[in-house]
C-alpha cells in the first residue's frame, strides 16, 4: 500500500477518523468539503471568468450598436419585465 502525503501548501492538515482537520483544528466532514467546493464553482459561474466578461460586453454592445431609432433592452426574470431605454449614440 501506498503513503500518501498532502502537497506542502496543506502542511499541518490532517485527516482524523473520516475528518479533515486544519492546522487549527477545525474539522470538516466530506460533506463540508463539498458543500465549500460546490460553493466556489458557483461563485465563479456567477462572477464569471475576465474572458467571459469581456465577451459578453462585446456581445451586448454589438447588439446595441445594431439598433436603430430608440434603443432599448429589455430585461425579463421571473415573471417580471424591465424596458431600459438607452442613450443614442454619440451622447
Amino acid at each position: 500500500m501506498r503513503n500518501w502525503v498532502l502537497p506542502k501548501r496543506w502542511n499541518g492538515w490532517t485527516f482524523w477518523e473520516g475528518f479533515l482537520v486544519d492546522p487549527e483544528g477545525n474539522r470538516y466532514t466530506p460533506d463540508m468539503v463539498k458543500a465549500s467546493i460546490f460553493g466556489q464553482e458557483l461563485m465563479h459561474e456567477l462572477a464569471g471568468s475576465p474572458l467571459q466578461v469581456y465577451s459578453l460586453k462585446r456581445e451586448l454592445k454589438k447588439r446595441v450598436d445594431a439598433l436603430q431609432d430608440s434603443p432599448e433592452i429589455v430585461i425579463r426574470w421571473q415573471d417580471q419585465e424591465l424596458a431600459v431605454k438607452l442613450p443614442k449614440a454619440g451622447k
